[in-house]
């Protein structure tokens, strides 16, 4: 296919560019001696000046964004606001920047009654609109030629809002403002000319009537016209040009919709929001919520992620108000909430906290550690409260344990099947490079520790070994996370009782640092309320303290595996929503699939930033020279 591009502006690029990239032959025809149109990029001694797309939004331009991700463009964050000046200076000043402060730049202006009653109008004159727009739609017999003048003169607005919000000179007629200032400047670089549409009811009208036209005798328009005159119309135009050219069907993206929040959820929203931007120093959050966009970005460069949340529902904001973290997970297990990254927008959000809760950790005293009466925001310390509770009821006694391990690993191995290798191993793999099998990495695994440890298996609680018999090697993988803090005293009991003198127990476990331990325990948390109820991650000081209380074995080998640990997840999270379909047809909703991608990332942000560990420990008793008395038989390593 040959296709001719007449006009190279938005439009016409970027429907050359779809068409070229599905491999047609384009031929692009410009009157200018550039290209762009708007889009238009000047270098005056040796800088670059951009004279068109300055400035763009999430919201109004969701599909030049996304473009511009896709290219690699650099973009810039910028605080976009908007300022009046009347009289020269003389008159009335305000602005929308810095909230109050810009509200009311002229101070006198918090005891002018008629400027508070243009805020009112400001608000009332949104409403009016919208009503009046609406009865259009509803009623085809009103009159709908009717002027702003005469809009603003039935609804008996002010001169103040006339003047310092509508921008209404003595005419009473509007007028089109320019970014040129007031006189010629002495020194000019550069003059150009730029064209804008004017909008009309005939054109709307046409505009409507296009698809009677569009294709027919291999003719497509598409035009800024096709929209409301502005960039992101153009480009929008252009993609549907080519996709119908092409005969494909493409999703655009659309300007989201407002969210409007009860009261509560108002309150909510100020609460989060302001807990944000005092919590985040490191890293850069953007919610992107319905018509408005929070950033919440650092100074600290300690981390230079970024992480784009829309969030589709307020009581997200209630959530995390009331909840703290477990409403952050609820709301996301929920649908409140999701990410632009879908890959790994989740991993980077668990990221970038972790980055600022270690960064708040650096400067806060150890006097100040967190229990579950202190949550990070305070009208969460009731269901905080409750988490605990809850928590503390799952303690692993015998019978509780037995129920807690059930409600995880009882889900059926045919869910299990659908994210483990064939080997269905869970816990952490040992790899030897970023793309290597899953299976093979387990099996190293495996055999590594078979290597520390000759195994014989048996299928009981360690509370049940049959203390008649010793056991010449005990291995343990990643079970003692479900032991719980206050039985690991009688675990090493139980392990010394079973052990043979010149026996070996090689333990594989999960691991929270010391210096985060002691809170740790006192707090319930995402894994233990959702994943596994009653877990303990222990210290490796807590197990240290715990060896040495109830036996006398001691550590002889120690390495941790934990970075590896990341790629088994994100292995287990691609197999897993790879097979989501598979998982429904099980019976799984999408709440308990949204609920595993959050587990799977949760963990696997806390490997990636060497925040959890994975420890190997190898523990003998003094004088055990059948096992090590050779200097040539050296313990195996990872590494």
């Amino acid at each position: 296919m040959k296709v001719a591009v007449v006009g190279a502006n938005i439009s016409g690029l970027l429907s050359a560019y779809e068409l070229a990239k599905s491999g047609v032959k384009v031929v692009v025809y410009e009157k200018e001696c550039y290209q762009g149109g708007h889009a238009k990029t000047i270098n005056i001694n040796g800088v670059d000046l951009d004279l068109g797309f300055m400035v763009f939004n999430d919201v109004t331009y969701p599909n030049l964004m996304e473009f511009f991700e896709f290219l690699g463009v650099d973009m810039e964050i910028s605080d976009m606001s908007f300022s009046v000046s009347l009289d020269q200076g003389s008159g009335c000043e305000w602005g929308t920047r810095n909230g109050f402060s810009s509200l009311f730049a002229q101070k006198k202006n918090v005891l002018n009654p008629y400027f508070w009653q243009m805020i009112r109008e400001i608000i009332r004159f949104k409403q009016d609109v919208i009503s009046y727009l609406e009865e259009l739609d509803n009623n085809p017999d009103i009159d709908c030629n009717e002027t702003l003048g005469q809009f603003i003169g039935s609804h008996g607005y002010s001169e103040q809002f006339q003047k310092s919000y509508l921008n209404l000179g003595e005419s009473k007629l509007p007028y089109l403002v320019t970014v040129d200032p007031p006189h010629t400047p002495e020194h000019t670089l550069v003059k150009w000319r730029t064209r804008h549409l004017v909008p009309s009811v005939a054109a709307s009208k046409a505009s409507c009537e296009l698809h009677q036209i569009q294709g027919k005798r291999g003719i497509w328009f598409c035009g800024a016209y096709h929209g409301y005159g502005f960039n992101v119309n153009g480009l929008k135009a252009g993609v549907v040009a080519a996709d119908g050219m092409l005969r494909r069907n493409r999703s655009i993206l659309y300007n989201p919709k407002h969210l409007v929040p009860t009261w509560p959820e108002t309150g909510a929203h100020l609460l989060v929001t302001r807990f944000f931007k005092s919590y985040i120093q490191t890293g850069c959050m953007i919610l992107l919520e319905g018509g408005t966009i929070f950033t919440f970005q650092g100074t600290d460069r300690k981390c230079s992620l970024k992480v784009s949340l829309t969030v589709h529902n307020m009581q997200f904001y209630w959530k995390v108000a009331t909840q703290a973290d477990l409403g952050l997970a609820d709301a996301f297990i929920h649908g409140n909430f999701s990410f632009v990254d879908k890959n790994e927008g989740l991993l980077n959000l668990f990221m970038i906290f972790i980055a600022n809760r270690d960064l708040k950790a650096s400067v806060r005293t150890s006097s100040k550690k967190r229990g579950w009466w202190t949550p990070l925001l305070f009208t969460a310390a009731l269901s905080s409260a409750k988490y605990f509770i809850r928590h503390v009821s799952n303690r692993n006694t015998l019978t509780q344990a037995r129920r807690n391990i059930s409600l995880h690993y009882n889900l059926s191995n045919e869910l299990f099947s659908l994210f483990l290798d064939e080997t269905m191993t869970y816990s952490c793999a040992v790899f030897k490079s970023e793309d290597e099998d899953l299976k093979v990495a387990q099996l190293r695994k495996i055999s590594l520790l078979i290597e520390k440890d000759q195994i014989t298996f048996l299928l009981c609680d360690y509370r049940q070994i049959p203390n008649k018999d010793k056991y010449d090697r005990i291995i343990s993988c990643e079970m003692l996370e479900a032991v719980g803090h206050e039985f690991m005293e009688e675990f090493f009991t139980c392990c010394e009782s079973a052990l043979a003198e010149d026996g070996l127990l090689v333990l594989q476990f999960i691991s929270t640092p010391d210096v985060r331990y002691s809170e740790y325990i006192q707090n319930s948390d995402f894994i233990k309320e959702y994943i596994f109820p009653g877990a303990c991650v222990p210290a490796l000081s807590r197990i240290t303290s715990a060896m040495a209380a109830a036996s006398r074995l001691c550590v002889v080998h120690l390495e941790d595996i934990g970075i590896h640990y990341y790629q088994t997840l994100r292995y287990w999270r691609k197999n897993f929503l790879n097979n989501k379909s598979q998982i429904r047809a099980l019976g799984f909703d999408d709440k308990f699939v949204r609920t595993w991608e959050y587990y799977f990332d949760y963990c696997a942000a806390g490997f990636k930033t060497c925040t959890l560990g994975d420890y190997q420990i190898v523990f003998s008793r003094p004088g055990n020279v059948a096992a090590f008395g050779d200097p040539y038989n050296v313990v195996p390593s990872t590494y």
